[in-house]
């Protein structure tokens, strides 16, 4: 979860000792100009920012407004919150300040406009979705340090894994309850068929789940398979009702009946229950 991105950062303040003149303008190419020496407190240098190549003196105002624009590519690593995965969302921060001048002596403050997005490249399976901007206070040792924080939210691209995985286990649990509606004297099939569900799942989880840590999709894995081996005893339940018969009771109406209340409460329940989860599943996971 790490992330490189190049930025062109601005400065601008107030130094009454400068002016729009030819000395002003000697001064910025020797490198004499006072500056803030605006630093990264959270991330790291790629590129460092004192190469001449990477500073422009933008210009100076009649009242000594300086402006100075730095080209820097820094690199940093965003969180890695995957209780929502697939449908997570990470936070990529990079923090600005000084080591050099504490709050008393410079007040560090954002733009209106401070972050425009020059060019969205591909994240891979991420999205850009929101940039957000926010200030605090470094207490330190040394004093008291006013630090810019800047916030890149990404959101992975989820579609991928709904074809893949969550159509395909919606897709096993509906043929195991399919398996409650082939006749009920063709019990092997019907086992058959559960087993083999239950074997494709377990299949489907090895090749799709990277991720060692529990995450949502952990937990509709383990929704399907709690349905799935559900599906399994209940055609377990039958075919022994349908034994009981053939070697005890043959003839006996009542146990029939009871075989008939049991498959078709099961057909009512199981469709009934998966559904209700797999929509509670849904609303937590994406709201």
């Amino acid at each position: 979860m790490e992330y490189e991105v190049t930025l062109l950062l601005h400065q601008r303040w107030l130094d009454p000792r400068l002016d729009n003149n030819l000395c002003t303008q000697q001064k910025a190419v020797n490198g004499q100009i006072w500056r803030p020496k605006i630093t990264l407190v959270k991330g790291c240098l790629k590129i460092c920012n004192n190469v001449d190549d990477t500073q422009f003196w933008r210009g100076f105002g009649s009242k000594g407004n300086v402006l100075l624009s730095e080209k820097v590519t820094v690199r940093s690593s965003c969180t890695r919150d995957f209780r929502r995965y697939p449908f997570d969302i990470q936070i990529c921060e990079l923090k600005f300040g000084s080591y050099v001048f504490p709050v008393d002596e410079i007040e560090l403050n954002w733009d209106r406009n401070p972050i425009k997005i020059l060019s969205r490249t591909d994240l891979d399976t991420f999205e850009l979705t929101n940039v957000t901007t926010y200030s605090e206070i470094d207490v330190r040792p040394s004093g008291n340090f006013r630090i810019l924080a800047v916030q890149f939210f990404v959101k992975r691209y989820f579609t991928n894994y709904v074809m893949s995985i969550i159509i395909s286990g919606n897709l096993l649990v509906t043929l195991s309850y399919a398996s409650f509606w082939i006749n009920r004297e063709r019990i092997n099939f019907r086992l058959t068929m559960c087993l083999s569900n239950i074997a494709f799942l377990i299949y489907l989880h090895v090749h799709s789940c990277s991720n060692t840590l529990i995450n949502a999709l952990d937990l509709f894995f383990v929704t399907c398979l709690i349905f799935l081996i559900f599906s399994l005893f209940g055609n377990c339940l039958v075919s022994y009702l349908l034994s009981m018969i053939h070697v005890v009771d043959k003839g006996n109406r009542n146990h029939q009946r009871s075989i008939i209340l049991v498959h078709r409460w099961i057909k009512i329940l199981y469709p009934v229950i998966y559904l209700s989860s797999f929509l509670l599943y849904s609303y937590s996971v994406i709201y």
